[in-house]
């Protein structure tokens, strides 16, 4: 919708009966939203080989198994469709060798280090749920990390280390949803990925809604 036709609509709010205006003014708002440019706050995985890695507190895994390893494959899938010539080091390979080396888990660097990667994109989740303690009976998603990059390509004696923001979300964005209503699959599927996506986000330039 132009601004011609938004003004237009805006217009017949003015002068048509009350019972109407709720709907010429749910029309005005049928046109794009505004948005802003946002740039990467760390540009330099393009072309270099990233080991993604994610930490989850382990009470989180009693009820979700996998979600260690769900949430690096969303991230690197995210990474891959918006880096370019970046070169992920498979998830899957990365797990196998958490599970027999649990103790590197939390260490960041050396597993870096064991895969020979160049840049280590590492996520912290602090919190991991699917359910409120105060409404066991509803679902939605919420997660909360620290988003941390290593480079092993900065020369030895200088810092490596790159915090950037934290993450949080919670899925659905709208509120909680009832047990009935959803599979607790498609939270948690839900929940990782837009984890993922704003992980991701943190390595490329892109556009929010105002």
């Amino acid at each position: 919708m132009n601004q011609h036709h938004r003004l237009l609509i805006l217009a017949l709010v003015a002068v048509v009966p009350l019972g109407c205006r709720d709907l010429l003014a749910g029309l005005a708002q049928l046109g794009p939203k505004p948005k802003k440019k946002v740039a990467a706050e760390f540009n330099r995985l393009a072309g270099h080989k990233v080991l993604v890695l994610a930490w989850v507190e382990p009470g989180a895994l009693i009820d979700y198994p996998t979600a260690r390893f769900d949430v690096a494959s969303h991230i690197a899938a995210h990474l891959s469709a918006h880096v370019e010539e970046i070169d992920i080091i498979d998830p899957t390979r990365v797990e196998d060798h958490l599970e027999k080396s649990y103790t590197m888990a939390h260490d960041a660097e050396e597993v870096g280090k064991k895969f020979g990667a160049d840049m280590i994109v590492y996520v912290e989740l602090s919190r991991f749920s699917m359910r409120d303690p105060a409404t066991p009976h509803e679902y939605r998603g919420r997660a909360e990390s620290s988003v941390v990059v290593y480079d092993r390509l900065v020369p030895e004696g200088e810092n490596n280390r790159f915090e950037l923001t934290p993450v949080r979300i919670a899925v659905p964005k709208e509120g909680p949803i009832s047990v009935s209503r959803v599979n607790p699959t498609q939270i948690r599927r839900a929940a990782c990925d837009e984890l993922a996506a704003q992980v991701a986000q943190r390595f490329y330039d892109h556009e929010v809604e105002l």
